[in-house]
């Protein structure tokens, strides 16, 4: 029997590695890997939409409101939905070329910079996301709760599914605070059971808690939109103008009638930028800048 002597650390290394024989067998992927990062994208959406429906079936079914606060409930919870789908499902606006004239950006200015993976101008407001792989107008940023990026397109549909969950979480808040604590919600007659109580209770710690974060958030946003910037620019500590109507009409569209900004089932528009699908990026078709309407 022969003893080495190693003086090398690296030399150990690769004589244990040399002796190491590959397995004869291997774990097979059962899993794709795209499945694996589309389960791990989409989770987080998943864990709200959970969220949301035991919420609902909650309040509607073990609180059981009056006739005329479920009714209200029915409506804000409804525009909730549509919203959060819209959000989801939305495209943010992608910049494609010929979106914007090359001739009219300076490379010099630091406003006028160059995406090399798009290929493309980044103009004020042209961000590129890592997540989505384009770059995306107006871009406030990337949600993983939607598995999406809050753009031009859809960052009215994000302000209002924070103002309908805000105002559903408060709702279930109050009724529930109602029906247990005090003696007006329940009747006479009906004893509340223990799963019941425990349901009930569970619901109204966990919708105060989602109720004040999805408020504290809304009202980052609002402060955002008071200020004429987006979260990416108050992040880079960028100064907007104080007027809020110009970064309000883009978001929520260039309507006269103000009540239909709280309707999520209408599309805003605005002239600002060309409003472009994924499958318009896909087949690199080229829209004009300037007078563009989405």
């Amino acid at each position: 029997m022969s003893l080495r002597i190693y003086t090398d650390r690296s030399k150990v290394i690769k004589d244990l590695l040399g002796r190491s024989k590959p397995p004869k067998w291997r774990i097979p992927n059962l899993i794709p890997m795209d499945l694996c990062l589309a389960l791990r994208r989409w989770l987080p959406v998943w864990i709200m939409w959970t969220l949301i429906v035991m919420l609902y079936l909650v309040y509607v079914f073990v609180i059981q409101p009056r006739a005329l606060v479920n009714a209200i409930f029915q409506l804000h919870f409804l525009f909730l939905v549509v919203s959060y789908l819209r959000v989801i499902f939305t495209s943010p606006g992608y910049a494609i070329p010929g979106l914007v004239d090359e001739d009219e950006c300076d490379p010099a200015s630091p406003e006028h910079r160059w995406c090399d993976l798009c290929d493309l101008p980044k103009v004020e407001g042209i961000h590129h996301c890592s997540h989505c792989g384009h770059c995306i107008q107006f871009m406030d940023h990337h949600c993983v709760f939607i598995n999406n990026c809050v753009g031009l397109r859809n960052h009215k549909y994000f302000l209002l599914t924070l103002w309908y969950a805000t105002l559903t979480c408060g709702q279930m808040v109050i009724g529930s605070t109602t029906r247990l604590w005090t003696k007006d919600g329940a009747s006479s007659s009906e004893e509340y059971s223990p799963w019941r109580e425990g349901l009930s209770r569970a619901m109204w710690v966990l919708a105060l808690v989602l109720g004040l974060v999805v408020g504290l958030f809304l009202s980052f946003h609002l402060y955002l939109i008071r200020h004429n910037i987006t979260t990416l620019d108050f992040i880079a500590s960028r100064e907007g103008r104080p007027s809020p109507h110009p970064h309000l009409r883009r978001i929520c569209g260039e309507t006269p009638y103000i009540g239909l900004w709280l309707v999520p089932c209408i599309a805003p528009t605005t002239s600002s930028y060309t409003s472009v699908d994924q499958e318009d990026v896909q087949q690199n078709k080229s829209i004009p800048f300037k007078n563009a309407q989405t």
